[in-house]
C-alpha cells in the first residue's frame, strides 16, 4: 500500500543526468513537516500543477529512481 503524503512546495529543481530529457527530471522540494523536507521526482504530466507555497497531496512513489505519477494541489 502506498503511503499519502501532504506538505508545502519550497522548491523546484532540474537535475537531469547528461543526454536525458529536462522534463522527465523535475524534483519537487516539499516540506512535509517542521522536521521533514523531501525531494520529490515528478513525472512530466505533473510539472504545472503545483508551485511554490502550494500546499499538495502525493502518493510516495514506488521506487527511489521512480517519479510520483499524480500530484494534488490542495
Amino acid at each position: 500500500m502506498t503511503q499519502n503524503r501532504t506538505g508545502v512546495v519550497v522548491g523546484k529543481d532540474f537535475r537531469p543526468p547528461e543526454g536525458e530529457s529536462i522534463e522527465d527530471w523535475c524534483y519537487l522540494i516539499v516540506d512535509l513537516s517542521e522536521n521533514e523536507r523531501v525531494s520529490v521526482r515528478i513525472d512530466r504530466t505533473q510539472m504545472g500543477k503545483a508551485g511554490l507555497g502550494d500546499l499538495v497531496r502525493f502518493s510516495a512513489p514506488t521506487g527511489p529512481d521512480a517519479p510520483v505519477q499524480r500530484l494534488v494541489r490542495i
